[in-house]
């Protein structure tokens, strides 16, 4: 039997994986690998996108970004996971539980207190995320790289209030950094390892072919 730390006892019965990033990192990616290992995945972004749709709000990335603070602003900074954790409560034991999309630090120590999430981010370097951005094929990503500069500036709380996004102090919080300037493949590889590792899964799970 595996012997966790006493900081991940309460994995054993139910793991919860929270994947943070920048844009074009690789996190949703990442939350998508674990899903297809048998994770339940909630995505924050999702959830935005749903309710934009029902209101009828554009959904291309500045007024997503827009909205979202405005949401979390009327409602409080965690708003956005707070069904995702009551669910995830009371979901079976043995159940295990990925989660990406945050985009305040607030939503992050959300999940890291009610749920014991294990904080991992998906990192890679600027230059490498804006040459993936084109392939994103996401309605409002930018084009150049003064427009993905400032997409940084967002990112980095510059200009955001206390409810805003500030993806930088997201990652401030991870546990784990998986470096992720290579091929699909390879972060594959690099999620198994972790998975594995924390005694999420067992043995080495077959991996689908990237095309």
């Amino acid at each position: 039997m595996i012997e966790y730390p006493s900081c991940h006892k309460k994995f054993f019965m139910k793991p919860v994986i929270a994947f943070v990033g920048y844009v074009t990192s690789g996190k949703d990616r990442a939350a998508e690998i674990a899903q297809d290992r048998g994770f339940a995945l909630f995505s924050g972004g999702d959830l935005l996108r749903s309710i934009a749709d029902e209101l009828g709000i554009p959904k291309d990335r500045d007024s997503l970004i827009r909205y979202g603070n405005l949401y979390r602003r009327r409602f409080g900074s965690d708003i956005i996971f707070r069904g995702a954790v009551q669910e995830i409560k009371a979901a079976p034991e043995g159940s295990k539980h990925v989660l990406h999309s945050f985009r305040n630090p607030a939503e992050v120590e959300l999940v890291q207190k009610e749920l014991g999430a294990l904080v991992v981010e998906v990192w890679a370097p600027p230059e490498v995320r804006f040459q993936r951005m084109p392939d994103r094929n996401k309605e409002g990503n930018p084009k150049t790289w003064e427009a993905f500069q400032r997409l940084e500036d967002i990112d980095h709380g510059i200009g955001q209030e206390l409810s805003g996004q500030n993806i930088a102090e997201c990652v401030a919080l991870a546990e784990v950094v998986i470096r992720n300037e290579g091929t699909l493949r390879d972060l594959e590889g690099k999620i198994d390892e972790l998975l594995i590792s924390r005694g999420f899964i067992e043995g080495n799970p077959p991996r689908k072919e990237v095309h």
